[in-house]
């Protein structure tokens, strides 16, 4: 049975867990895909970037000199004189010799200039800085020659990669950039050694990453890495691709060169025909996953090991727990109960666990109780209907009273308008109808019971009402207003031992209505103001007026109607409350 239960809380908890893991891992591999993504982007631009600052640096330091020693026309007059085996003058011999020193010594400033080829057409012969006077039909490298057949040298700078060999043992590669020299129809060629230029650029790229320069005619110039060499349908749309955009910069951006993506960041320098590119397949974000593909793994591992555990220490745990719980139905039901449980719950299987007592114990207590509650409720049912009996009788005995008064009398009296006041307002009290009234009818058995208290003080009391005509349909609990006016007396007028007023005013003001009863009695101090508060909020007060009429008020219509006693030693007292309008239904 538990392994039952293990197995199903295993898979219910793996999926609980899985889903979201799964949702978070998706969320990881867009993040990485997209910053990947970005940080490729932005290795391929800096790295283009690189490279077309350190070849125009080496180009620039290579090339131009012989621009600014070639311009004079005395070296072009000379050198052709020298080509031509013509007899040349002492001064424009001496021009171009030092003008052959100086390059001479430019080349063996920059190591990595391999030759300088000076040649004017049409001439057989050509000037080697290294060489010196080489005949075109029998010099070994004359590649560069048909170069500059086939190409305009007028459009300006043109840079290719060339193999020369020289003999069986010696064979060299170069990167030859070719320009017109500016006062004579010819050219010179810049030889730089293949190796020392590679040696420029082969820190620049990262792994996954291609360094490319290619020519005008779309020749790749230099790879970096050598083995990094595209095939020719790649290179082929990598030359379309750099077409369609023209002289634009590409900056990353994605290109499928046969079935593998890449991205693709150029530059272009006109100067020298050169196109610099930087190039990075999407198989490195097979590294990335790789790395990441780990983690994850490593962490789905721990995370199901973790739920394994879980799920059987809860399973054990709660198996535990049942058989507790049954132990104790089985002890209960041999009426063995344990002692109370001091310990607090640790769980809820714990709380459970200890109030299964309680609840057995109480069960049969409880039923006890309702027993008992139901003999009560017959005990009170006969007494309510005993004092149903009560009042009638007390009605009918005044009335009985009344009319044998009035037949000894001989006539109606006062005594006779007395008993029918109270009679009427025994009536009202003990009706078993609603105990709401309205103000109107409030008032008027209020007044009757005023008539009965000034029959027996004679003169020592003044009563009256000042009541808006709209207050007067406004619904109070019944009996509200007599236990005021009742204490007003006895404890305001009577002591004061003189003529007493008492008023009752009762206005709506603000969606409420006000009532107050004001006397002219000894009124309080302080502290007996307190004590009337302190009595009031007592339950077991022994003050029955105002603390039953603070009650019902506050029961119905909350602790803003409360009762509020404002009075003065030997001036008075006005006790106040208010209701909401709304609540008066």
């Amino acid at each position: 049975m538990m392994k039952k239960f293990f197995f199903r809380r295993l898979r219910r908890y793996i999926q609980l867990f899985m889903i979201p893991t799964a949702f978070l891992m998706i969320c990881c591999l867009v993040y990485v895909v997209y910053s990947h993504s970005d940080s490729i982007g932005k290795k391929t631009k800096r790295s283009v970037e690189g490279m077309y600052e350190g070849v125009e640096t080496l180009f620039r330091d290579a090339v131009y000199p012989y621009n600014l020693v070639l311009v004079n026309p005395t070296f072009s007059l000379g050198m052709r004189k020298l080509l031509s085996r013509s007899e040349i003058s002492y001064t424009e011999h001496t021009y171009v010799y030092n003008t052959l020193k100086l390059i001479q010594t430019t080349i063996n400033t920059h190591p990595y200039i391999s030759s300088t080829y000076f040649q004017i057409d049409g001439y057989e012969e050509f000037y080697s800085s290294k060489d010196g006077m080489m005949s075109l039909s029998t010099y070994a490298d004359t590649d560069w020659y048909r170069t500059l057949q086939t190409m305009d040298v007028s459009a300006g700078k043109f840079t290719e990669y060339r193999q020369v060999r020289f003999n069986p043992f010696d064979t060299r590669e170069y990167i030859s950039v070719y320009d017109k020299m500016p006062t004579t129809n010819g050219s010179f060629v810049v030889n730089i050694n293949y190796q020392d230029f590679f040696d420029k650029l082969k820190n620049l790229p990262d792994k996954n990453e291609i360094l490319f320069i290619i020519n005008a005619r779309g020749d790749t110039v230099i790879t970096v890495p050598k083995d990094g060499n595209l095939t020719g349908e790649e290179l082929g749309t990598l030359n379309r691709e750099l077409k369609k955009y023209g002289d634009q910069p590409l900056e990353a951006r994605w290109i499928w060169m046969g079935q593998t993506l890449h991205c693709v960041s150029t530059i272009q320098d006109g100067e020298y025909g050169l196109t610099y590119v930087s190039m990075i397949s999407s198989g490195s974000f097979l590294d990335r996953f790789m790395m990441i593909g780990i983690w994850i793994g490593m962490l789905l591992l721990v995370e199901i090991l973790v739920i394994i555990l879980i799920c059987y220490l809860l399973t054990k745990e709660s198996f535990s727990h049942i058989n507790q719980v049954l132990k104790l139905f089985a002890d209960a039901e041999n009426g063995i109960y344990p002692g109370e449980n001091k310990e607090a719950a640790e769980d809820e299987y714990d709380l459970v666990l200890m109030n299964v007592v309680k609840f057995f114990l109480n069960t049969t207590f409880l039923k006890s109780q309702l027993e008992q509650q139901k003999l009560k409720k017959e005990s009170a049912e006969m007494a309510a209907l005993q004092l149903q009996i009560s009042p009638h009788f007390l009605f009918n005995t005044l009335q009985a009273l009344n009319f044998e008064i009035q037949r000894q009398l001989g006539g109606y009296r006062q005594v006779n308008s007395v008993m029918d006041e109270l009679s009427a307002i025994l009536q009202f009290a003990l009706n078993p109808g609603n105990h709401l009234v309205t103000l109107e009818e409030e008032l008027e058995k209020l007044k009757k019971y005023a008539g009965i208290q000034k029959f027996r003080f004679r003169d020592s009391l003044v009563f009256y009402c000042e009541v808006e005509e709209e207050a007067m349909a406004v619904y109070v609990p019944k009996m509200i207003l007599q236990p005021l006016v009742e204490n007003s007396i006895s404890h305001g007028i009577l002591p004061r031992k003189e003529i007493g007023y008492i008023k009752v005013r009762a206005f709506i003001r603000q969606e409420e209505l006000w009532v107050t009863v004001t006397d002219t009695g000894i009124g309080m101090s302080k502290e007996q103001i307190r004590q009337n508060y302190r009595n009031m909020a007592d339950p077991e007060s022994r003050n029955i007026g105002l603390a039953n009429v603070n009650r019902r008020l506050v029961l119905n219509y909350g602790e803003t109607a409360a009762l509020r006693i404002i009075s003065r030693q030997g001036r008075g007292t006005c006790i106040t409350f208010r209701i909401p309008l709304e609540l008066c239904v």
